[in-house]
Protein backbone atom coordinates (compact mmCIF):
# COMPACT_ATOMS: atom_id res chain seq x y z
CA UNK A 1 0.00 0.00 0.00
CA UNK A 2 2.42 2.30 0.48
CA UNK A 3 3.30 3.60 -3.03
CA UNK A 4 -0.31 3.91 -4.40
CA UNK A 5 -0.85 6.02 -1.11
CA UNK A 6 1.77 8.29 -2.00
CA UNK A 7 -0.40 10.34 -4.52
CA UNK A 8 -2.98 10.51 -1.59
CA UNK A 9 -0.90 12.05 0.82
CA UNK A 10 0.57 14.54 -1.90
CA UNK A 11 -3.28 15.58 -2.53
CA UNK A 12 -4.36 15.76 0.98
CA UNK A 13 -1.07 17.99 2.09
CA UNK A 14 -1.70 20.25 -0.78
CA UNK A 15 -5.26 20.63 -0.73
CA UNK A 16 -4.60 21.69 3.19
CA UNK A 17 -1.53 24.19 2.41
CA UNK A 18 -4.33 25.85 -0.35
CA UNK A 19 -7.10 25.97 2.61
CA UNK A 20 -4.85 27.42 5.21
CA UNK A 21 -3.54 30.08 2.72
CA UNK A 22 -7.12 30.51 1.88
CA UNK A 23 -8.02 31.56 5.56
CA UNK A 24 -7.73 35.59 6.27
CA UNK A 25 -6.83 35.60 9.87
CA UNK A 26 -3.17 35.28 10.74
CA UNK A 27 -4.43 34.38 14.13
CA UNK A 28 -6.16 30.79 12.55
CA UNK A 29 -2.89 30.42 10.33
CA UNK A 30 -0.82 30.54 13.17
CA UNK A 31 -2.99 27.83 15.16
CA UNK A 32 -2.93 25.91 12.28
CA UNK A 33 1.04 26.00 11.85
CA UNK A 34 1.20 25.45 16.01
CA UNK A 35 -1.04 22.17 15.63
CA UNK A 36 0.78 20.94 12.86
CA UNK A 37 3.57 21.38 14.33
CA UNK A 38 2.09 19.46 17.25
CA UNK A 39 1.24 16.57 15.36
CA UNK A 40 4.57 15.87 13.06
CA UNK A 41 6.23 15.51 16.74
CA UNK A 42 3.38 13.56 17.87
CA UNK A 43 3.88 10.92 14.68
CA UNK A 44 7.35 11.47 14.92
CA UNK A 45 7.88 10.26 18.51
CA UNK A 46 5.51 7.33 17.51
CA UNK A 47 7.65 6.18 14.14
CA UNK A 48 10.34 6.33 16.49
CA UNK A 49 9.12 3.90 18.91
CA UNK A 50 7.11 1.44 16.22
CA UNK A 51 10.69 1.33 14.12
CA UNK A 52 12.08 -0.05 17.32
CA UNK A 53 10.20 -3.14 16.33
CA UNK A 54 11.28 -3.99 13.35
CA UNK A 55 15.11 -3.93 14.26
CA UNK A 56 14.90 -7.62 13.46
CA UNK A 57 12.83 -10.22 13.45
CA UNK A 58 13.17 -11.68 17.30
CA UNK A 59 12.07 -7.84 18.17
CA UNK A 60 8.95 -7.73 15.72
CA UNK A 61 7.72 -11.36 16.71
CA UNK A 62 8.05 -10.70 20.62
CA UNK A 63 6.33 -7.82 20.44
CA UNK A 64 3.87 -8.95 18.31
CA UNK A 65 3.00 -11.67 20.92
CA UNK A 66 3.14 -8.90 23.39
CA UNK A 67 -0.19 -7.06 22.26
CA UNK A 68 -2.01 -10.45 20.96
CA UNK A 69 -2.89 -13.31 22.09
CA UNK A 70 -2.70 -16.92 21.50
CA UNK A 71 -1.24 -15.94 18.26
CA UNK A 72 -0.14 -19.42 16.94
CA UNK A 73 1.73 -17.71 13.97
CA UNK A 74 3.83 -15.77 15.76
CA UNK A 75 4.50 -18.58 18.03
CA UNK A 76 5.71 -20.61 14.96
CA UNK A 77 8.11 -17.75 14.01
CA UNK A 78 9.91 -17.27 17.16
CA UNK A 79 10.35 -20.98 17.79
CA UNK A 80 12.07 -20.71 14.26
CA UNK A 81 14.03 -17.94 14.53
CA UNK A 82 15.60 -20.02 18.02
CA UNK A 83 15.64 -23.25 16.42
CA UNK A 84 18.70 -21.78 13.80
CA UNK A 85 20.31 -19.96 16.28
CA UNK A 86 20.26 -23.88 17.92
CA UNK A 87 18.60 -22.11 21.02
CA UNK A 88 16.30 -24.53 23.22
CA UNK A 89 14.11 -22.30 24.27
CA UNK A 90 12.70 -22.90 20.58
CA UNK A 91 10.68 -25.84 21.83
CA UNK A 92 8.84 -23.98 24.44
CA UNK A 93 7.22 -21.13 21.59
CA UNK A 94 6.60 -24.13 19.36
CA UNK A 95 4.40 -26.16 21.90
CA UNK A 96 2.87 -23.03 22.62
CA UNK A 97 1.73 -22.48 19.11
CA UNK A 98 0.31 -26.60 19.06
CA UNK A 99 -1.72 -26.11 22.05
CA UNK A 100 -2.77 -22.13 20.32
CA UNK A 101 -3.95 -24.26 17.27
CA UNK A 102 -4.18 -28.25 18.18
CA UNK A 103 -5.13 -29.01 14.76
CA UNK A 104 -2.52 -26.66 12.64
CA UNK A 105 -0.09 -29.02 11.59
CA UNK A 106 2.85 -27.58 11.09
CA UNK A 107 2.84 -26.58 14.86
CA UNK A 108 3.19 -30.12 15.38
CA UNK A 109 5.25 -31.09 13.34
CA UNK A 110 7.95 -28.22 14.15
CA UNK A 111 7.56 -29.48 17.84
CA UNK A 112 8.02 -33.39 16.30
CA UNK A 113 11.16 -31.96 14.37
CA UNK A 114 12.87 -30.55 17.61
CA UNK A 115 11.56 -33.46 19.54
CA UNK A 116 13.45 -35.74 17.41
CA UNK A 117 16.32 -34.03 17.50
CA UNK A 118 16.37 -34.32 20.88
CA UNK A 119 16.36 -37.85 21.06
CA UNK A 120 12.47 -38.09 22.11
CA UNK A 121 11.16 -40.29 19.87
CA UNK A 122 8.37 -41.25 21.56
CA UNK A 123 7.26 -37.49 21.22
CA UNK A 124 8.25 -37.19 18.21
CA UNK A 125 5.66 -40.15 16.95
CA UNK A 126 3.08 -38.47 18.59
CA UNK A 127 3.76 -35.11 17.41
CA UNK A 128 3.74 -35.98 13.71
CA UNK A 129 0.41 -38.40 13.63
CA UNK A 130 -1.22 -35.10 14.81
CA UNK A 131 0.63 -33.35 12.03
CA UNK A 132 -0.46 -35.54 9.58
CA UNK A 133 -3.62 -33.83 9.50
CA UNK A 134 -2.36 -31.69 6.74
CA UNK A 135 -3.29 -32.13 3.14
CA UNK A 136 -0.32 -30.58 1.17
CA UNK A 137 1.76 -34.04 -0.47
CA UNK A 138 5.16 -32.22 0.34
CA UNK A 139 4.20 -31.87 3.96
CA UNK A 140 2.46 -35.39 4.47
CA UNK A 141 6.08 -37.02 2.91
CA UNK A 142 8.26 -35.32 4.98
CA UNK A 143 6.06 -36.63 8.09
CA UNK A 144 5.81 -40.00 6.99
CA UNK A 145 9.83 -39.88 6.36
CA UNK A 146 10.70 -38.56 9.66
CA UNK A 147 8.26 -41.37 10.95
CA UNK A 148 10.56 -43.65 9.02
CA UNK A 149 13.90 -42.55 10.28
CA UNK A 150 12.49 -42.88 13.57
CA UNK A 151 11.68 -46.83 13.32
CA UNK A 152 14.69 -47.33 11.46
CA UNK A 153 16.73 -45.89 14.07
CA UNK A 154 14.87 -48.07 17.14
CA UNK A 155 15.41 -51.22 14.60
CA UNK A 156 11.61 -51.47 14.08
CA UNK A 157 12.19 -51.99 10.00
CA UNK A 158 8.98 -53.54 9.15
CA UNK A 159 7.06 -49.85 10.62
CA UNK A 160 9.88 -47.77 9.07
CA UNK A 161 9.01 -49.59 5.66
CA UNK A 162 5.65 -49.10 5.89
CA UNK A 163 6.23 -44.99 6.65
CA UNK A 164 8.62 -45.12 4.09
CA UNK A 165 6.39 -46.02 1.53
CA UNK A 166 3.93 -44.11 2.09
CA UNK A 167 6.30 -40.92 2.18
CA UNK A 168 7.16 -41.96 -1.48
CA UNK A 169 3.51 -42.36 -2.74
CA UNK A 170 3.36 -38.89 -1.70
CA UNK A 171 5.70 -37.18 -2.87
CA UNK A 172 9.45 -38.99 -3.82
CA UNK A 173 10.55 -36.09 -5.33
CA UNK A 174 10.95 -34.28 -1.82
CA UNK A 175 12.66 -36.77 -0.07
CA UNK A 176 15.17 -36.65 -3.04
CA UNK A 177 15.35 -32.90 -2.79
CA UNK A 178 16.74 -33.67 1.15
CA UNK A 179 19.22 -36.14 0.05
CA UNK A 180 20.46 -33.95 -2.13
CA UNK A 181 20.93 -31.24 0.62
CA UNK A 182 21.50 -33.53 3.67
CA UNK A 183 24.08 -34.51 1.15
CA UNK A 184 25.66 -30.92 0.38
CA UNK A 185 25.75 -29.64 4.36
CA UNK A 186 27.70 -33.27 5.26
CA UNK A 187 30.08 -32.25 2.58
CA UNK A 188 31.15 -29.01 4.35
CA UNK A 189 30.33 -30.37 7.82
CA UNK A 190 30.89 -34.43 8.31
CA UNK A 191 29.50 -35.63 11.22
CA UNK A 192 28.40 -39.70 12.10
CA UNK A 193 24.90 -39.10 13.20
CA UNK A 194 24.37 -36.85 9.62
CA UNK A 195 25.24 -39.58 8.00
CA UNK A 196 23.49 -42.06 9.94
CA UNK A 197 20.33 -39.83 9.00
CA UNK A 198 21.40 -40.01 5.23
CA UNK A 199 21.52 -43.64 5.04
CA UNK A 200 17.69 -44.01 6.17
CA UNK A 201 16.63 -40.76 3.57
CA UNK A 202 18.49 -43.35 0.73
CA UNK A 203 16.52 -46.52 2.00
CA UNK A 204 13.42 -44.64 1.87
CA UNK A 205 13.57 -43.38 -1.31
CA UNK A 206 14.92 -46.85 -2.28
CA UNK A 207 19.16 -46.05 -2.86
CA UNK A 208 20.28 -48.84 -0.84
CA UNK A 209 23.71 -48.48 -1.96
CA UNK A 210 23.87 -45.53 -1.13
CA UNK A 211 22.66 -45.65 1.85
CA UNK A 212 24.83 -48.31 2.70
CA UNK A 213 27.99 -45.95 1.65
CA UNK A 214 26.53 -43.15 3.96
CA UNK A 215 26.79 -45.63 6.64
CA UNK A 216 30.22 -46.59 5.60
CA UNK A 217 30.77 -43.30 5.99
CA UNK A 218 29.62 -42.67 9.40
CA UNK A 219 31.62 -45.79 10.66
CA UNK A 220 35.03 -44.16 9.02
CA UNK A 221 34.27 -40.68 11.10
CA UNK A 222 33.50 -42.72 14.14
CA UNK A 223 34.43 -46.09 14.71
CA UNK A 224 32.71 -47.09 17.52
CA UNK A 225 29.18 -45.61 16.14
CA UNK A 226 26.69 -48.20 17.38
CA UNK A 227 23.62 -47.34 15.04
CA UNK A 228 25.49 -46.92 11.94
CA UNK A 229 27.40 -50.30 12.65
CA UNK A 230 23.56 -51.99 13.20
CA UNK A 231 22.68 -50.49 9.86
CA UNK A 232 24.84 -52.20 7.86
CA UNK A 233 24.27 -55.68 9.61
CA UNK A 234 20.43 -55.51 9.02
CA UNK A 235 19.35 -57.92 6.00
CA UNK A 236 17.03 -54.81 4.81
CA UNK A 237 20.10 -53.12 2.64
CA UNK A 238 20.34 -56.75 0.91
CA UNK A 239 16.71 -56.12 -0.37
Amino acid sequence: MYIPEIGLFVALVWAAHDWVRSQASAGISTALEVTAILVLIALGTLTIRQISYWDSSYDLWMHTLAITTDNFIANDELGGLLLREGKPEALQYYEAAARQAPFDPESHAAVAAVLQDRGDFEGAVREYRIALRAKQPGFLANAYTNLAVIHFSLGKNSEARIEADKAMAYDPESIRAQIRRLAAILQEHPAAPGYLRLGFLCEIAGQNQDAKLAFQRALQLDPKFAPAAQALQTERLLQ
